[in-house]
């Protein structure tokens, strides 16, 4: 390879920076370590954005688990009330149907007593 000055590459590199050794070819070995730290910065902000976006959908993710798992819980809490609210629902109408299964008695019996009290008086007159 030559030089803009034409100098052999084989030829003295300080003397022919001296005579402003091929500028352009300084330039290309600058743009090409600029191009390439660029690249590795470049490859370094791609690599940091797609862990942040791995981390994001991490997070997304979890808080999907969590909604759910909110939502089974939440949707077992309910579940209980309703039962215990029918459970004691059952038990308070069961409780009222003997209540007034009792008193159907009561007056049953209070009723068969006044009879039987009444036949005693005419029996006893």
């Amino acid at each position: 390879m030559h030089c803009k000055n034409n100098h052999p590459s084989a030829h003295n590199i300080r003397k022919c920076i001296a005579e402003t050794f091929c500028g352009e070819v300084i330039r290309e070995i600058r743009f090409h370590f600029l191009r390439t730290d660029r690249q590795a910065e470049t490859d370094r902000l791609t690599t940091r954005q797609t862990d942040r976006q791995r981390q994001t959908y991490l997070q997304l993710d979890r808080q999907a688990e969590t909604d759910r798992l909110t939502t089974r819980q939440t949707d077992r809490q309910a579940e209980t009330e309703r039962l215990t609210h029918r459970q004691t629902t059952d038990r308070q109408a069961e409780t009222d149907r003997l209540t007034t299964r009792q008193s159907d008695m009561q007056r049953q019996t209070d009723y068969q007593l006044d009879r039987q009290a009444s036949r005693d008086r005419q029996t006893d007159k």
